[in-house]
Formats: C-alpha cells, sequence, structure tokens
C-alpha cells in the first residue's frame, strides 16, 4: 500500500504546530515546579473562611466579690435578688470548652480595682488568654435615663482595670437604650449596642442595634431544637446567630443545668464550619474585609490594603486564592508566615493550603508574596 504524500508546506505547518504544543507543556511543567498561577478570589466573608459566625453573650458578671454569690436589681419600687452562676461557669467553660468564647457583660459597680484584684486580674486572663471580649453593663444596673457616671464610668472601670484593653462594646441593662445615651456612647468610642430584640440571622447593618437569634435558659428546652434551625439555615447562607442568657437563678435552676446545657450548645456549634467569635471582632473583621483592596503586582505577588484608615487596631483578614501547585512559603512584607495545620477562632496570621485553594490570614497593609515548592 501506498502512503500519501505530505506536501511541504503541511510538514511545515504541521511541525510548527508541535512545537507550539510542546512549548505550552514546557511552560505549564515550569509552572508547576517553580511558580504556581494564583488567582485572587477574594476576601473570606468569615475568618478563615468559616460559613458563619455564632456570639455567645452572658450579662450580668460582677466586679464586685460581695455579689459573686446573690446579686440584687432594684427595679424601681422593689428590689430582686438572684444566685449569681458566674464563677461556676467561668470554670467550667475554661476547663472543658475552653476554646469557646464569650462576651460577658460588667456591672461595674464603683470598681476602683482596690478590693477586687483577684476578679480583675481573672477577667484580664479571660481577654487575654482565651480570647473572651467584656463590655459595659453600666455601673449600677439601672433603668434610662442614665448618667455619665453610670455609663463612661463603667467603661473606665474596665479600662482601668484590664490593661492594654478598649471597651467596643455596650449591653444596656434590661435591653433599653434612650438617643441621648446613645449619642454619648459614640462620643465614648463605643462601636457595637447589644439590644435584646429578636432577630439577628446576618452580619449587622446597624452595629448600634445588635440584636439576639436566641435567647437559652432552663425555663424552655425547646431553645435547643429552635438553635438547631437556625444553625443549619445560618451554616447555609452565611448568617449570625447571637446566643443570649444569664449566669444567675433568672435563666437557671442550678449551675449543673446551666452547664450543661452550655454543653449541649456548643456541641451543636462547634461543627467544623462555624467561627465562634465576639462582636468587636465580628465588627472589625467586616469593616476591614469590605474596605479590602488587593492589586496583583504579577503572576504570584499580591498588595494588601485598606482603601482608607480605620480607627481601631486591625485583626488578621482571610483571603481566598486558587492556586496551581503546592505552595513552599507565603511571604508578607519580607516575612515568612506560619503555615497552619488548622484554623482557630481567635484570629492569627498565616496560611493554610487544601487542594488548590489557598487561605492566607494578614493584617493590611502590605506585599504579599506566594512561592511554590520548586523555589529553594
Amino acid at each position: 500500500m501506498v502512503m500519501p504524500m505530505i506536501s511541504k508546506k503541511r510538514f511545515l505547518l504541521l511541525a510548527l504546530l508541535v512545537i507550539i504544543v510542546t512549548s505550552l507543556v514546557a511552560m505549564r511543567e515550569v509552572h508547576s515546579e517553580e511558580e504556581p498561577v494564583v488567582s485572587y478570589l477574594g476576601p473570606a466573608k468569615y475568618y478563615a473562611n468559616y460559613s458563619s459566625a455564632c456570639i455567645i453573650r452572658v450579662d450580668d458578671f460582677v466586679a464586685d466579690p460581695a455579689k459573686l454569690t446573690t446579686i440584687d436589681f432594684n427595679m424601681g419600687k422593689r428590689t430582686v435578688s438572684f444566685q449569681n452562676f458566674q464563677m461556676e461557669l467561668i470554670n467550667y467553660l475554661v476547663v472543658h470548652h475552653p476554646e469557646a468564647r464569650l462576651v460577658f457583660g460588667i456591672i461595674t459597680g464603683d470598681a476602683s480595682g482596690e478590693n477586687n484584684t483577684q476578679l480583675w486580674s481573672l477577667y484580664s486572663e479571660l481577654v487575654h488568654k482565651y480570647g473572651w471580649e467584656a463590655a459595659s453593663h453600666t455601673r449600677y444596673h439601672l433603668l434610662p435615663p442614665r448618667t455619665a457616671d453610670d455609663i463612661a464610668g463603667s467603661i473606665r472601670d474596665i479600662e482601668g482595670n484590664i490593661s492594654n484593653y478598649r471597651v467596643n462594646t455596650y449591653i444596656p441593662p434590661y435591653g433599653k437604650v434612650d438617643g441621648n445615651e446613645l449619642n454619648m456612647l459614640r462620643k465614648l468610642g463605643i462601636k457595637i449596642v447589644m439590644s435584646d430584640k429578636p432577630l439577628q440571622l446576618k452580619v449587622p447593618s446597624n452595629w448600634y442595634d445588635m440584636h439576639i437569634t436566641i435567647k437559652i435558659d432552663g425555663k424552655h428546652p425547646w431553645f435547643m431544637k429552635f438553635l438547631e434551625v437556625t444553625h443549619y439555615l445560618n451554616n447555609r447562607i452565611g448568617g449570625v446567630t447571637v446566643i443570649y442568657t444569664h449566669a444567675t437563678s433568672f435563666d437557671w435552676k442550678s449551675p449543673g443545668q446551666m452547664d450543661s446545657y452550655f454543653n449541649e450548645t456548643l456541641s451543636n456549634i462547634e461543627d467544623g464550619r462555624t467561627w465562634i467569635t465576639v462582636p468587636s471582632e465580628l465588627h472589625k473583621y467586616s469593616v476591614e474585609s469590605k474596605m479590602l483592596k488587593v492589586v496583583q503586582l504579577n503572576e504570584t505577588t499580591f498588595e494588601v490594603s485598606l482603601k482608607k484608615p480605620v480607627d481601631f487596631q486591625p485583626i488578621p483578614v482571610t483571603l481566598k486564592f486558587l492556586v496551581d501547585g503546592s505552595v513552599k512559603a507565603v511571604y508578607f512584607n519580607g516575612t515568612s508566615l506560619p503555615e497552619l495545620d488548622s484554623f482557630g477562632y481567635i484570629p492569627e496570621v498565616g496560611y493554610k493550603q487544601i487542594g488548590n485553594s489557598l487561605l492566607i490570614s494578614v493584617i493590611p497593609n502590605g506585599v504579599l508574596q506566594i512561592l511554590s515548592g520548586g523555589n529553594d
């Protein structure tokens, strides 16, 4: 059988095609060995690309040691008393759920720190070691209208007794706050006001009126089913769950009952998809991620900045990338970032690669460089 002859022109075209294909394959091999092809996908909605966020709020912590057993509230014409279970709750969570975090509203009284050094030292440890947030719950837990001494005094008490700490969140007693009080809070630098109104299911649009999603207590055990439903929904819509209670006999029959329900609540929430955070942290992350500006300088280098300055200390924001190849190292402003085995709840700088997905958490501003396994 005689094979058909290939014309010189066709032969040259075929040869040129082979050269082009070979070059493309070689270029792809060089990229995979030396530089991953990197695509920036945008900031994660929540730190570490968690699907949803959850805040656990507990009111009526006290700064006066005399009120650690029984706490009294002046309701105008009458005074009511409740057993205080805050120490039992703190001990239970630190021992059994040290990763869990609370925002706790402190009734400071006339808290100079002279007679309650140990209690303030405990609060300082909860803030700085465990990532809890201390919120102002006023000095005297009164109904509005409230005085500057009651509000600003409480903020001074907290900041004066917890070093290197700024109060960002205010929890008004009885969930009531008036316009004059809000104006005062803004001038004092408060960023978040938490109310008792339902129903919070997303990142707040008005941080001076942050609602709750669900109240947990020993009187309404059906709350667990409602929590399961809302938590399931929020994981799918990228929502926020705000859980609210008191560490007193106002909500619980005993410390044991309270601890049991907290254990069940945390077992429901800690599913690997939910960021357990605190109000000031969620606020900062939300503001930063919206103002983030990322400019690609070359194939593997990016400039990360904020469009305008913020009036708070920034926290790490998580950036999402798609990479073609394994990542050897990530540098930010010339400093190597740690490779994380996993992301916790407290934001930290570092990176983690899962397949072709790369998550990098950094504090803007700076230059980000991504190196592959082929680079020395």
